[in-house]
């Protein structure tokens, strides 16, 4: 994740394939719908604004699966600062990273 954990700056995922480090595969940047389920009662089109991943996880491969044949899936999530008082959750991003493209 990028930048550090303790700043208060925008962060992202950076995703490398193949040991390739010269550049990233594709990067993820934290942002998030504000009010989306209010909003969405009202036929409004979610807002995204810019946030934080508050941590990520990789979810181990499928032993019965040779592993290039198992999903590999990469859980981000975020409860931003942003957030307002009556949204009780943050938002879990899960992207499969044997996919051609991540998608959330």
């Amino acid at each position: 994740m990028i930048p550090c954990l303790n700043s208060k700056d925008i962060n992202s995922i950076e995703i490398y394939k193949n040991g390739d480090f010269t550049k990233p595969f594709c990067v993820i940047p934290a942002k998030f719908a504000t009010k989306a389920l209010q909003n969405a009662k009202k036929g409004i089109p979610p807002v995204f604004v810019d946030g934080r991943f508050d941590g990520l996880d990789l979810c181990p491969l499928n032993p019965s699966l040779e592993p290039e044949k198992s999903p590999f899936y990469l859980f981000a999530w975020q409860n931003a600062q942003t957030m307002t008082t009556e949204e009780d959750c943050g938002t879990v991003y899960v992207y499969d990273l044997h996919g051609q493209t991540l998608n959330k």
